[in-house]
């Protein structure tokens, strides 16, 4: 998309307008995928889906809220366990990482040789501004809602529960514009309201 706008300041006559005979090449629609937007819930439903696995009536998953993992043992390159701070072991053969931003740190408990860990990218506590607007009139956002990615210019808006509309990129501000521009029917006024992840 950003090939077929101009790069122009907000205050521009022509912020907004296509390029004229230029246009998008092509774009990818999934609408079998999603994403959930509460972290909490998302753990949540990897809970319960634990706990409904059962073998001969028996549970196959314990959860332990309120507990500290100080370190996760391995035999022959797989988890046999997990120590807690309190002192308690737990043997196991699979721990599942819900840790969020600071599931690195637990899988530096679980890779203490760091040539081993086969985790291609870390996790860390990121603090990011996002404009959070009312979604366009006479559009259900908690319905019909669906996410758009511009990865060009790294711009994004998904729905938000309450049919709100949630758009980020490099420069919120901006991109509030620029999509309330596109969006006509949006209901728009830019607010001091923004949400922080």
């Amino acid at each position: 998309v950003s090939k077929c706008y101009k790069p122009l300041r907000i205050d521009h006559s022509d912020f907004g307008l296509p390029i004229s005979g230029v246009q998008p090449e092509g774009a990818v629609f999934a609408p079998n995928t999603g994403y959930i937007s509460d972290p909490m819930l998302a753990v949540q439903n990897m809970k319960y889906a634990a706990e409904s696995v059962r073998t001969n009536g028996n549970k196959n998953a314990n959860f332990l809220f309120g507990r500290q993992v100080v370190e996760i043992n391995q035999k022959n390159g797989k988890v046999c366990g997990v120590a807690l701070a309190d002192g308690d072991y737990i043997s196991c053969n699979v721990v599942l990482n819900a840790a969020g931003p600071y599931s690195a740190q637990l899988n530096n408990l679980a890779f203490l040789d760091s040539n081993i860990n086969d985790m291609k990218f870390e996790t860390r506590p990121l603090r990011q501004e996002v404009a959070y607007c009312n979604g366009p009139e006479g559009i259900d956002m908690d319905k019909d809602g669906f996410i758009s990615i511009d990865l060009d210019t790294g711009c994004y808006f998904r729905p938000e529960v309450g049919n709100k509309l949630l758009i980020g990129g490099c420069k919120w501000g901006i991109y509030t514009y620029l999509c309330a521009f596109h969006l006509i029917t949006m209901s728009f006024m830019l607010t001091e309201s923004s949400i922080v992840f």
